[in-house]
């Protein structure tokens, strides 16, 4: 992990408080995992935010992450909108077919939550088998991405 000059002031445990912290900004899970003691750890995460160094390094360590996983408020709203705006059309191609994810445009292929595929065996006459494939998509919620908070 990238040292920093705000974390490098802090002790063991404030700094391993911060780390936990960036993980998912739960103060009260974040002190548990830092070793306070569970009856005092909501008092200790309440206390050590209101910290200027430790704010700080919450910033600083934020940053980094968010740095290192690419998170821009750009490429959430571009994220967004690529559910907002997904088009069930585009699961077809010219025949009418549905597509399979890898021939899907990276708009709609983001918009897909979940595939399902499934393969069905015809037989007629009890000689022929024949081996059809069934696809279901499922896309993310448009209504859930809509009420998402502006970034």
């Amino acid at each position: 992990m990238p040292e920093s000059s705000a974390l490098d002031s802090l002790s063991f445990r404030h700094r391993r408080f911060v780390e936990e912290y960036v993980i998912d900004f739960n103060g009260l899970q974040a002190a548990i995992r830092a070793g306070f003691a569970r009856k005092a750890a909501r008092s200790q995460a309440s206390r050590l935010l209101t910290k200027a160094n430790i704010q700080q390094a919450v910033a600083e360590l934020a940053k980094i992450a968010s740095t290192n996983a690419e998170l821009t408020v750009e490429r959430v709203v571009q994220e967004i909108a690529r559910i907002c705006f997904a088009d069930v059309r585009q699961l077809y191609g010219k025949n009418g077919r549905v597509l399979d994810a890898n021939e899907l445009d990276p708009d709609t292929a983001a918009a897909v939550a979940g595939i399902k595929v499934g393969e069905v065996q015809i037989t007629r006459r009890r000689r022929t088998s024949i081996k059809n494939y069934t696809k279901e998509y499922k896309f993310c919620s448009k209504t859930e991405a809509l009420s998402l908070p502006a970034p």
